[in-house]
């Protein structure tokens, strides 16, 4: 069995590294509910770096380029074993888009360092080469009127045998250990931590498996073989006595975010000696960060929820986020749940145990690469955990809730971010405990000026202002200021008012009047200039000689109401719906 190793709960880092070592090593921790430590023994240890890169392999290998060109192999053999005279335009696209993925993929950093580990004398690059020019051949004869059929289904019988090849390369044992884990190490362990090992840019050797258990594993095996009675230094995290030294004691400065460089900056420690030090174990359990955290492969996002209770809970809401994150994710569609969409549905609000305040008091930590490794913290207050309760449980739609009809709504381009995802920004502004007005504002106004970057409608507007109401309905209720007196049937009741309006300037055919309606209220509610807002609704309504809701007026001071309505009638002026959307 060996010596026991014990790592006990602490700060979110590290949790999260235990995290990580369980979902390593495969530990199923329901039988230890309650407990606050996990203990393994050094024989874990054993081929536990293998056990680490394939870990990431399992869980993120899909989302690589690498398991596009692999997984083409049943199509490569159903094009060759049917009739290649019906090869057309959409298998000449798919072919091309394979090529022109393998061809970066060899062109790449990753192919280049590992092509020396893998055990075969193939040439994949001449391989490639070969195919392009068929490829280029095999063209040129499709663009000719009365073509050779024989000649140019012998060239692509040709073709496809040798991408077939390549596949096969790529397909072979030592293939998939090390390619799709060389491209994990920069896409995700490098958001855990960076500098020391593999992902030291110094590094000279080649078989990156090797390096990490020269530098995380076997220190630790020789600290529990030596004698540490007369070391003068304690681990700062653990306590365990430890010496200085090369592969004796570590700082923090390799996780992102965290420490300083002891070397570079000897002024930042008292007296310029550092005594933050780490000790083998500690180092080992840090290196594990990055499989304790959730990342989303294609934005350099993560998530952990530092569930505190135990470590049974602690590991199973993460699991549970990781799961929601990549059920669907693949190089092909690109479409990782978000970090922020996982957390929310990773919690089990519809079960009978379930309470308003399930989320209450958990610390999230978010983490986002595009922004230099920063983290964000936040402490989920009662008043988010109530409202993302009342979200979920929000029947809206057909099979959807509040949060899930959001899932697919985003902005091009918008704050410097190629898709803006809206549910991410619903979610920050719960757990923040800040109220939707600005969001709304900037959707409604996009969409009133016809911009095509858009990818949310009319049901994603209603349900941002039904969360708006939830929200204040809460603040309400938590500021002991009462009840509310509308409801969603007003926000509902509003929202068809203004389809009315927008029907009745297009009977006069003057459709464009109700979206210049619509950012006129809009600056009106952003400035929150009730006066102006009702003059503008009162002469649109006396153009159309119409009556004007008596809620405009009798809400005239109330800025949170008001406002709520206003931004529902908005909805309706600029809804491409004929009919109510939420019926």
């Amino acid at each position: 069995m060996g010596e026991k190793i014990k790592f006990s709960k602490g700060s979110w880092l590290e949790n999260a590294g235990i995290v990580g070592i369980i979902r390593i090593l495969g530990i199923d921790t329901d039988d230890d509910n309650g407990k606050n430590e996990l203990v393994i023994v050094s024989s874990d240890l054993t081929n536990f770096s293998e056990k680490y890169f394939k870990y990431f392999v399992t869980k993120y290998g899909r989302c690589t380029k690498y398991h596009d060109i692999i997984s083409f192999r049943g199509q490569i053999d159903d094009w060759i074993s049917g009739n290649l005279e019906k090869f057309d335009e959409k298998d000449k696209k798919k072919l091309e888009n394979l090529l022109n993925k393998i061809k970066q993929f060899v062109d790449s950093k990753s192919y280049e360092k590992v092509k020396e580990l893998i055990n075969s004398k193939f040439d994949v690059e001449n391989a490639l080469k070969k195919c392009r020019n068929y490829y280029r051949e095999y063209n040129k004869l499709c663009k000719v009127e009365d073509n050779d059929n024989k000649k140019s289904t012998s060239i692509l019988e040709m073709m496809l045998k040798e991408i077939g090849n390549i596949i096969d390369y790529f397909d072979r044992d030592d293939s998939h250990k090390y390619f799709p884990a060389k491209i994990l190490c920069y896409k995700i362990i490098s958001m855990g931590w960076n500098n020391v090992a593999f992902l030291n840019k110094n590094s000279k050797e080649k078989d990156f498996i090797k390096e990490y258990n020269d530098y995380f594993i076997n220190p630790v095996v020789k600290y529990f073989n030596s004698n540490h009675d007369k070391d003068k230094y304690l681990c700062s995290t653990c306590g365990r006595r430890i010496k200085k030294g090369k592969r004796c004691s570590y700082s923090y400065s390799f996780i992102n975010g965290m420490g300083y460089d002891v070397e570079k900056k000897k002024s930042n420690s008292w007296n310029y000696v550092n005594d933050l030090l780490i000790c083998p174990i500690c180092n080992f359990m840090y290196s594990a960060i990055p499989a304790g955290f959730n990342y989303n492969y294609f934005d350099g996002k993560g998530i952990f929820i530092n569930y505190t209770r135990n470590l049974n809970e602690l590991v199973k809401r993460n699991d549970a986020i990781l799961t929601k994150m990549i059920s669907d994710s693949g190089e092909a569609n690109r479409n990782a749940k978000s970090p922020y969409a996982a957390f929310v549905n990773s919690f089990n609000f519809k079960s009978i145990e379930s309470s308003k305040y399930n989320l209450a008091n958990i610390q999230v930590i978010n983490f986002d690469n595009s922004k230099g490794c920063k983290y964000i913290f936040t402490t989920v207050p009662k008043l988010a955990s109530a409202v993302l309760y009342d979200c979920i449980n929000k029947s809206f739609g057909t099979d959807d809730n509040l949060i899930s009809v959001l899932e697919n709504a985003w902005i091009k381009d918008y704050r410097g971010i190629d898709r803006y995802k809206i549910l991410d920004d619903v979610v920050k502004r719960i757990i923040n405990s800040a109220n939707m007005d600005s969001l709304i504002y900037t959707i409604e106004l996009l969409k009133a000026t016809d911009s095509n970057d858009l990818n949310y409608n009319d049901f994603c507007i209603s349900a941002i202002l039904n969360i708006n109401y939830l929200y204040y309905k809460e603040l309400n209720k938590e500021g002991g200021l009462g009840c509310m007196t509308i409801d969603e049937k007003d926000l509902k009741k509003f929202r068809r008012e203004g389809i009315i309006i927008r029907d009745a300037y297009r009977s006069k055919y003057n459709e464009n009047k109700a979206k210049g309606l619509a950012y006129r209220l809009l600056q009106n509610l952003k400035a929150n200039n009730q006066q102006e807002f009702l003059n503008n609704i009162l002469n649109s309504y006396l153009y159309l000689d119409r009556i004007i809701p008596s809620e405009f007026i009798s809400k005239q001071g109330q800025d949170i109401e008001f406002n709520q309505l206003g931004y529902a009638f908005v909805a309706g002026l600029i809804s491409d719906s004929k009919d109510n959307v939420e019926k």
